[in-house]
């Protein structure tokens, strides 16, 4: 399990920490991974004694639409936060927008190697 919690790698606990910054290196890890069991992504965030900012509330509001419009029951949904997104759901939107912009990347790269393809045809 990879854990995201420090500015730098470490081995703790028989774990790898990762800083914020390696989010998307794992998370392209994760999409190109032929088997998943092997790489796990964790977003892990401490909060205590702070104060949700407004990024994290669109974050935990998005997530929760996403899993309710997915799903569709609650328990469910529970049992799908608790074993994918670790319980909350801000990270269910953090991999609903991850997803969302790699579907982007996906459509700009396809966009831009038609237009090479179409200039070195012509």
């Amino acid at each position: 399990m990879i854990t995201l919690k420090t500015p730098v790698a470490r081995k703790q606990q028989g774990f790898y920490t990762f800083s914020a910054d390696a989010v998307l290196i794992l998370y392209f890890c994760r999409l190109w991974s032929y088997n998943q069991k092997y790489i796990k992504v964790s977003f892990k965030q401490h909060t205590v004694g702070q104060m949700k900012s407004v990024k994290d509330a669109i974050l935990e509001g998005i997530g929760k639409q996403y899993l309710y419009l997915r799903l569709r029951q609650e328990e469910r949904v529970k049992r799908e936060l608790n074993t994918k997104y670790e319980g909350q759901y801000r990270n269910a939107g953090l991999v609903l927008l991850f997803d969302v912009f790699m579907a982007l990347a996906v459509v700009v790269a396809v966009a831009l190697l038609a237009g090479v393809l179409y200039l070195l045809a012509a």
